[in-house]
């Protein structure tokens, strides 16, 4: 095995077990020399890969969000505009993030965070994930681009929070996506989309939908 391979195979599987530590002992909780005894790893192999756990983080997020975009385009061959996709993405992230209530809590506690959540998505290049920060709209110029992204971010963090602490508001996690995708839709200035025609009543998209098997962390009993 070649050192490249060798050492992109241990910096996936730092991040694997990462994810199962964080699964069970959330981010806080989970010391750098946890992940280091769970991997057979120095702490200098540990920075070699990661300078920080902040860093290893960002790598959690981006791998869920690229997991999703692979999904989405796979799987949405009757919605070939960019946008629909978009939406679509943004409906599996946050459906997805409460499928399972440790992974919640865990995205509870980052976005709780400003300067976390904020590193996170600010920080993740164009070029890795294209629905996510693609030139939805051509007319809109980079600049604008930049400020509405922003308002996307925050609405996720602010709507997901109120969702997590008013669940009773909300037919179900779908129900409450679904919702969020709307909102997202007159951010960008398109126009107003009803999701759950456009969407949800695809029965086999549906089908996919909720039984994609993403998540953001691993969970114990998967």
């Amino acid at each position: 095995m070649n050192r490249y391979k060798k050492g992109l195979n241990t910096c996936n599987y730092i991040v694997e077990e990462s994810k199962k530590l964080f699964y069970l002992k959330g981010y806080s909780k989970t010391t750098i020399q946890e992940i280091c005894d769970n991997t057979n790893i120095t702490l200098g192999n540990f920075t070699y890969y990661f300078k920080t756990k902040q860093d290893l983080l960002k790598r959690v997020y981006l791998d869920y969000l690229k997991e999703i975009e692979n999904f989405v385009i796979e799987n949405s061959e009757e919605y070939p505009n960019l946008f629909d996709k978009y939406l679509l993405s943004c409906i599996i992230f946050n459906n997805n993030l409460f499928a399972d209530k440790n992974i919640s809590n865990f995205n509870y506690s980052i976005i709780k965070n400003d300067s976390l959540y904020n590193d996170i998505f600010l920080s993740i290049p164009s070029e890795e994930i294209k629905l996510a920060y693609g030139n939805i709209n051509e007319n809109i110029s980079r600049r604008e681009l930049k400020l509405l992204y922003l308002s996307d971010l925050g609405t996720r963090k602010e709507l997901t929070k109120y969702f997590v602490e008013n669940e009773e508001l909300f037919e179900s996690p779908l129900d409450f996506s679904a919702n969020l995708a709307e909102i997202i839709s007159r951010i960008y200035k398109f126009e107003n989309i009803n999701i759950n025609e456009k969407f949800l009543k695809n029965s086999d998209l549906l089908e996919k939908i909720k039984n994609n098997g993403i998540y953001l962390l691993t969970p114990t009993n998967k």
